[in-house]
């Protein structure tokens, strides 16, 4: 997304509004599944951060354990490629010296 502006991009000078979006902290997340218990949240958070997409697909009906496996565990899950992406960016990145 930040090559987005940049002049050799196919999309150069079609951006007209550039927002720093960060991940929402534990608080602003915790908002999402009000429903659950505070140690519940610390859990969700831990597992689904910031990121409002993943929040707003948690289901207030279910279980932590339940979400956790409808959304990332069980084979063609909605997130079940997020996680290997995650790993592939961390993995990719150089180590320090």
């Amino acid at each position: 997304m930040k090559s987005l502006p940049e002049s050799q991009n196919p999309l150069y000078g079609r951006v007209d509004l550039s927002i720093d979006l960060k991940p929402m902290d534990y608080y602003e997340s915790a908002m999402f599944y009000p429903s659950f218990s505070d140690e519940d949240k610390v859990r969700l958070y831990s597992v689904f951060g910031g990121i409002p997409y993943y929040n707003k697909l948690i289901d207030g009906g279910l279980s932590v354990r339940e979400n956790i496996r409808e959304l990332i565990a069980f084979p063609g899950a909605r997130l079940e490629n997020e996680v290997s992406v995650c790993l592939h960016s961390e993995s990719s990145k150089k180590a320090l010296p």
